[in-house]
């Protein structure tokens, strides 16, 4: 699979895998007044996360990144996850925005998704809410397929290391729900913001630590 035809010789390319660019978070910065190509340069884009208890207090410096030993460079920011903005009191309706893929096994979050066989949609409760909400409609652009390697097995004979292929929601996807009790609106976006929207919120849960299902709020 990780092999290439190269189309003037017709003979088989080796190691594609390791040629693949599309892990360097590189993008073209546009600017108006650039020349007429629009190319003004290139700038690098980060990754912030934070760094749990049982990691290292300070991890700066060089690592590799998964197991195509890419090296990425560490460093400390003051940098923090935008706070949930106080703009949604009083809100009938709400748009939930996924920012990373969501691994819902389907479409929607099974807690949130429809009974479309009956006469009417009912309220669902948020996962570890008293909060009910419910789903009025959805913009979902397709899915990505998304699969890899687990490196923490050992033993990689018989595919024992690589994990399944799953169709996952795109992010940019967008949740349009009803809120039962508009004074909670605010509370409701603040449980939702930068959070998983997922059925499984415990931080144990191994889809949670993969960040899958990330979300934010806007108004309608």
């Amino acid at each position: 699979m990780h092999n290439a035809l190269d189309r003037k010789t017709l003979t088989t390319e080796e190691g594609r895998l390791y040629a693949n660019t599309g892990i360097y978070f590189k993008c073209r910065r546009y600017d108006h007044k650039a020349d007429k190509s629009g190319k003004s340069g290139i700038v690098n884009l980060s990754i912030c996360f934070d760094v749990t208890e049982d990691m290292q207090s300070d991890i700066s410096g060089h690592a590799y990144l998964g197991g195509e030993r890419r090296q990425v460079r560490l460093k400390k920011t003051d940098l923090q996850f935008p706070s949930c903005p106080q703009c949604f009191e009083n809100q009938k309706y709400l748009k939930i925005i996924l920012t990373t893929h969501g691994d819902f096994g389907g479409w929607c979050p099974d807690f949130l998704k429809p009974d479309l066989r009956g006469e009417g949609i009912e309220w669902a409760t948020l996962p570890n809410t008293e909060y009910k909400v419910c789903l009025r409609s959805a913009c979902i652009d397709g899915w990505d397929a998304v699969s890899g390697i687990d490196y923490t097995v050992k033993d990689k004979r018989e595919g024992k290391g690589a994990k399944p292929m799953k169709k996952l929601v795109r992010p940019g996807s967008v949740y349009f729900i009803q809120v039962k009790e508009a004074e909670q609106s605010q509370k409701i976006a603040e449980h939702l913001w930068g959070n998983r929207l997922q059925n499984n919120q415990d931080s144990d849960n191994n889809d949670v630590k993969l960040g899958y299902g990330q979300c934010i709020v806007a108004k309608q």
